[in-house]
């Protein structure tokens, strides 16, 4: 009798999460994801036969993805150690890239083979890897570059997190997705930047060289008509020179390759400082095709204005705060990496989301991470944020 009562305990505080957690960063999280339901359901209101059907299933899918979120958050909570990840490194490596490469089996969703499709009744789900490879690289980083000791050389330190990154990119680059690439270039080179060790100093201090030099570069080619120039001979698809150059003016082709960030622009004019109201976009009615998930900010800006957007930049920056304050307190290496790792993933995919609906930088296709419709990011997060959880808990009961 009491072997089932322990069991049954047991059972019970695995889906608890842990004492010493920071609820008012969980509740931050919660609040935008509700939030990104909301209006999920909302771009579904368009000018469908099915338009009621339309609005129920795209929230009831994305609130199931959230519970699934959830739930994995909460058990990463409870069983995440850096030990735990490094002795399961190559294991979980190895599934992530089976996965990237299980999506070249599938079609393409607008020229990229990034998604694997699966039916579940007359539903289709699609689950898009890459997200699942961006934080793999921020613990690759914490388990295997930090507290190594200090006579290892630069390939024994850093050499596993290096041949990683090079076949997830091949992959990915495969997959023709281009601008999840160069985020995830992005994130694993500034998490590669965090760890100490002696024999990582001279590469380390040469990428942010090489760093600066492609930012000056990016800026030349954004701002100047050389730089325009130089875009139209690079040895890439149409559509992705288009993306580079509709940055710099939408309106220039309207009706073509500029249609969804010039339409974006317009629902940020509309919306004013209290927006039209909820459910009353006039640019999800065939204006912004990405309307539930690259372009949801497009949407929430014009019906909930200036006051909407406020409040959402506003949890944003609470969240990186909140993680950053703890990964410049915690005193272990690979704790710092986790925590700043993921101020860097919610960092970059608001940068390049924003930038990219407002036409200040290039589309990526990057979603606004608990605001846009889809489950792999939002797992992603949750999971990430689980991780930090379960440190800032140790950390707080003064175990790390």
């Amino acid at each position: 009798m009491a072997g089932k009562k322990e069991k049954k305990k047991f059972e019970t505080s695995f889906l608890i999460m842990p004492k010493d957690v920071d609820f008012t960063l969980l509740a931050a999280c919660v609040v935008l994801t509700i939030i990104g339901i909301v209006f999920i359901g909302s771009a579904n209101i368009t000018s469908s036969e099915n338009v009621v059907r339309n609005v129920m299933l795209a929230s009831v899918k994305q609130s199931v993805w959230f519970v699934a979120a959830f739930i994995v958050m909460v058990v990463m909570s409870r069983i995440f150690s850096v030990e735990l990840a490094k002795n399961t490194a190559f294991l979980w490596c190895l599934i992530i890239g089976g996965l990237l490469g299980f999506c070249l089996a599938f079609d393409a969703i607008n020229d990229a083979q990034a998604w694997i499709h699966f039916q579940f009744g007359s539903v289709t789900f699609t689950v898009q890897p890459v997200e699942f490879a961006k934080a793999a690289m921020i613990l690759l980083c914490a388990c295997k570059m930090c507290s190594q000791p200090k006579d290892k050389g630069f390939w024994e330190t850093a050499g596993y997190v290096f041949v990683v990154f090079v076949v997830y990119v091949v992959i990915v680059l495969c997959q023709n997705d281009f601008g999840s690439a160069f985020v995830l270039g992005l994130i694993t080179l500034g998490v590669c930047m965090i760890p100490h060790h002696r024999s990582l100093w001279d590469t380390q201090v040469k990428a942010r060289v090489i760093f600066v030099a492609l930012f000056a570069v990016a800026l030349f080619v954004l701002l100047s008509p050389s730089g325009m120039k130089l875009v139209e001979k690079l040895p890439i698809s149409e559509y992705q020179k288009a993306r580079i150059t509709t940055s710099v003016d939408p309106f220039s082709d309207r009706y073509g390759y500029g249609f969804q960030v010039s339409n974006s622009l317009i629902a940020f004019s509309r919306g004013g400082w209290f927006g039209q109201g909820l459910g009353s976009s006039v640019q999800k009615y065939g204006y912004l095709p990405e309307s539930d998930s690259d372009f949801i900010l497009a949407v929430i800006a014009e019906e909930s204005g200036a006051v909407g957007l406020v409040v959402i930049f506003a949890l944003y920056v609470f969240i990186a705060w909140r993680l950053l304050g703890y990964a410049l307190r915690v005193r272990k290496e690979e704790n710092k990496v986790i925590l700043f790792g993921t101020v860097l993933y919610l960092s970059i995919h608001f940068i390049f989301n924003v930038g990219g609906v407002t036409a200040a930088l290039p589309l990526t296709g990057v979603p606004l991470l608990m605001l846009s419709a889809g489950g792999s990011s939002l797992i992603t997060w949750y999971g990430m944020l689980g991780i930090c959880e379960s440190v800032i808990a140790r950390y707080r009961r003064g175990e790390e």
